[in-house]
């Protein structure tokens, strides 16, 4: 009896064995009860599997198989995984970065019109109160704004984005002052003790499906700069002020048109003097997301399921089922008795993927 046991467990132990090294092979087949549908008229596709799961891809916007990461990211090594980006990247959201290095100092337009200094009616102030000039402290040229009334408000430094909104919002200024300390706009008393400045951010922007800029001066309030004499990072999250211009304009914003900075006052006291903008970035690519399927709940076993979908816009379509099998695991080296968990691989794991397609015509 003792002897059997052991034979039965030798047996068992090497069955487990062969399942640990290779996954089950995937059988699959699909068939649709019509391939040629009206807008809205139901399909329904017959799946006869022996798997361990089954996902099924429409084919339509975010369900297409083709740019899903198991279609995108198959065969590629870890390596170029971690280098490169495969995702589509969204062409309307374009990131800006400007360093002025491509301008002329004393040009009355700079970086093609995507930096201005305007006053609040939206007149110029380049080469009055504003120019591009070689710094000579950091040796590379500046966008120089001479601030001389900032009480009054009507300085405002334009920049125009016209970019879809994007995941990264922020915008950030990278400045230097010519003091570290403010003043009394009019007799130019310097005060110490009072450190920051208010800083007024407004936008414009388009709504939702429309092609009309709309501006608001509705702005939030607890933005506040310190002036330094070193270049600078001043960097602000503009999301906050999109959820006002929504709020105050009652449309959903698509895309951000311009934004005005005004370097204000808090009462009578604020920056008198020359500010260096060296440079301006906001934002950052966009990536759409790999496109996903949806997956079956299965029983234990091979069987038969059936998946229904409704096509909202007509065109051609392409309906994909993946069914995957995997295996045990095949440990490496020791296993877990000294490996550490991080140096887990997926490798370790075996699979059989198998696809099926079925094109269906929308009209």
């Amino acid at each position: 009896m003792k002897l059997n046991n052991i034979l039965i467990l030798g047996a068992l132990v090497a069955t487990m064995g062969a399942c640990s090294s290779d996954a089950p092979e995937v059988e699959l087949s699909v068939s649709a009860d019509k391939t040629e549908v009206a807008v809205g008229e139901p399909v329904t596709l017959t799946i006869t599997h022996e798997v361990q799961g089954l996902t099924v891809f429409s084919g339509d916007a975010g369900h297409d198989y083709y740019k899903s990461a198991a279609y995108v990211l198959n065969g590629k090594t870890e390596q170029e995984i971690r280098e490169t980006v495969f995702r589509e990247s969204d062409p309307g959201v374009v990131p800006m970065e400007i360093d002025f290095s491509n301008d002329e100092p004393g040009a009355a337009e700079i970086s093609g019109g995507a930096v201005e200094v305007v006053n609040t009616g939206g007149g110029s102030l380049m080469n009055s109160e504003a120019m591009l000039v070689n710094d000579e402290v950091t040796g590379g040229k500046a966008l120089m704004i001479v601030s001389t009334h900032p009480d009054w408000w009507y300085q405002a430094l334009r920049i125009n984005l016209n970019t879809r909104l994007g995941a990264n919002q922020t915008l950030t200024l990278t400045m230097r002052f010519n003091k570290d300390y403010l003043s009394d706009t009019y007799t130019l008393e310097p005060h110490p003790e009072v450190a920051d400045f208010c800083t007024v951010i407004r936008l414009a922007g388009k709504g939702k499906g429309s092609d009309e800029i709309v501006f608001s001066d509705n702005t939030v309030w607890d933005i506040y700069w310190a002036p330094t004499l070193t270049p600078t990072d001043y960097s602000v999250d503009l999301s906050r002020i999109i959820e006002v211009w929504q709020s105050s304009t009652g449309l959903e914003m698509e895309e951000l048109s311009y934004v005005q900075i005004l370097f204000t006052s808090t009462g009578s006291v604020g920056f008198v003097g020359d500010i260096y903008i060296e440079k301006i970035q906001y934002g950052s690519l966009d990536y759409f997301p790999f496109d996903t399927g949806e997956g079956l709940t299965l029983g234990s076993g091979p069987g038969t399921v059936t998946y229904t979908h409704a096509f909202d816009a007509p065109g051609e379509y392409e309906m994909v089922v993946m069914g995957t099998n995997t295996s045990w695991k095949n440990y490496s080296g020791n296993g877990y008795n000294t490996d550490p968990a991080d140096k887990i691989s997926a490798d370790e794991y075996n699979y059989d993927r198998k696809i099926r397609t079925v094109k269906i015509k929308v009209k």
